[in-house]
């Protein structure tokens, strides 16, 4: 089955996945206002169910409906919330395309296939989300409305986002290609293509991303997100906490130099007094131990520092 429509190919016919007629071009539908707006229909639906509710319960007490309700469907365009981190047994994947039919078709599919599915429809929307919300990986569009594909890539990199990225677009030339891998797109996939191949492209990436867990004892670490648990507390470290526990964590077991640590956490900075490799130990060892958890960072003395369950300790 192919789709002039939303570019997209599929040998299986799907009886629940959309069909389109061949004479809807995509500049001969208009979008609704709503769409425009960035707001869903089912959203002025709520809004319109909740006016009914205020104006039915204040009938008989004269109330008015709140003023900012009454105004609800005059908003203009809504910034992407950040994202709270949740709770789910699902990988969860972050399409950013602008065409509604390719946003449906990719939504019912992936949401088939056992992924939780989050549509934005503007650049801005989507880098919003990539930056603020926890993904396993992201679908994007390059030609996107406000900022396009590329700028919102180039900048969610630059914010260190982690997030495996798969380039969805029209362009096929060899240097679009290589500006979005360049840019740090972890795969680049050609329209129309065909739906069991962008499937196992995610796979594949999903895969590959549950290599980011971390752990030693009862402390866990989640490299693509940059969050720290001991025993299920969330931990809050600063950058330089991070950088010197991601590096022990990667090398636990083994005795981590402090010419090592200076290399891998202050990098370029050669005039760094050694001592202060002990000062950001000491400081990681109160947040790792503050809530009664056992020692986990251990000294080895004339080798350097060890992440281990249990061990000596010479400090």
């Amino acid at each position: 089955m192919f789709s002039k429509r939303i570019g997209i190919e599929s040998d299986v016919d799907h009886p629940t996945w959309p069909s389109l007629k061949p004479s809807e071009e995509p500049s001969s539908r208009p979008k609704s206002p709503e769409k425009e707006r960035g707001l869903s229909v089912d959203l002025g639906t709520n809004l319109a169910g909740l006016l009914n509710v205020f104006a039915s319960s204040s009938s008989g007490t004269g109330q008015s409906p709140p003023h900012d309700l009454m105004k609800s469907k005059q908003v203009g365009p809504i910034k992407s919330p950040k994202l709270p981190f949740i709770q789910s047994s699902k990988m969860r994947v972050l399409v950013v395309e602008d065409e509604a039919g390719v946003c449906e078709f990719l939504q019912q599919a992936l949401e088939e296939s056992g992924y939780e599915v989050v549509v934005r429809t503007t650049g801005p929307q989507g880098l919003a989300d990539l930056t603020s919300g926890p993904y396993d990986v992201a679908l994007l569009d390059i030609m996107l409305p406000e900022m396009d594909g590329l700028e919102v890539l180039r900048q969610a990199r630059a914010a260190n986002v982690q997030t495996p990225v798969i380039i969805l677009t029209a362009r096929t030339e060899t240097r679009d290609k290589v500006a979005g891998l360049d840019l740090g797109a972890d795969d680049y996939l050609a329209k129309p293509f065909r739906i069991e191949e962008l499937l196992a492209r995610v796979r594949a990436l999903t895969r590959r991303s549950r290599s980011h867990i971390l752990e030693a004892a009862d402390l866990t670490m989640d490299t693509l997100r940059r969050t720290v648990e001991r025993g299920g507390r969330a931990l809050y470290l600063s950058p330089t906490e991070y950088s010197l526990l991601q590096l022990l964590m990667e090398r636990q077991g083994t005795a981590v130099s402090k010419k090592e640590i200076l290399a891998y956490v202050w990098r370029d900075d050669t005039t760094r007094d050694p001592n202060t490799v002990e000062v950001y130990v000491n400081y990681l060892r109160n947040k790792l131990e503050s809530g009664g958890g056992s020692r986990l960072i251990h000294t080895q003395r004339g080798a350097g520092y060890v992440l281990a369950g249990q061990g000596p300790d010479e400090s």
